[in-house]
């Protein structure tokens, strides 16, 4: 599976080069810019796939090495919260996978605030799964974990 970011890829000769080496295409929801790939949903082998970061997934899409912005807590990406809207507008491109292909996988990218996990069982829900309940907005899961005590550390390094 390839996470191409760049819409040079999404041209006919790349498709086609991805379906003849049997390589996965993972459909992007991305930051948006102008080089960015475009939602969609290609599918270049028996596995759909499709990554969800949301359109403001941040600083992490601009660098290349981020780590310093990790270690330091600068780093704002993958904290989108994904609205109905936003959503309901994958629908029709997971069903068009879903259709041809064996497998499906959406995977969601926003896992700050534990997002990630209600997105994707709203997605679930709208996908025509179980209905399942899920807090309504990301805070309540924010604050749920807030309250775990922190684990103790490995090794007690003094400052």
């Amino acid at each position: 599976m390839a996470e191409l970011r760049h819409a040079s890829w999404t041209v006919e000769e790349a498709i086609g080069t991805l379906v003849d080496y049997k390589v996965g295409f993972c459909n992007l929801d991305q930051p948006r810019s102008l080089r960015a790939t475009a939602p969609a949903s290609w599918l270049t082998t028996r596995v759909g796939y499709v990554k969800l970061y949301g359109p403001a997934a941040g600083t992490s899409f601009g660098e290349f090495d981020d780590r310093e912005a990790t270690r330091s807590g600068q780093r704002t990406g993958h904290n989108h919260f994904f609205s109905l809207a936003e959503m309901e507008a994958w629908q029709p491109r997971i069903e068009h996978l879903r259709r041809f292909a064996e497998e499906v996988y959406v995977v969601f990218a926003n896992d700050g605030g534990g997002k990630s996990v209600i997105n994707s069982l709203q997605m679930q829900s709208l996908l025509g799964g179980e209905r399942l309940t899920t807090p309504a907005r990301p805070q309540v899961a924010a604050a749920a974990s807030a309250q775990t005590p922190a684990a103790p550390a490995l090794f007690d390094v003094a400052a």
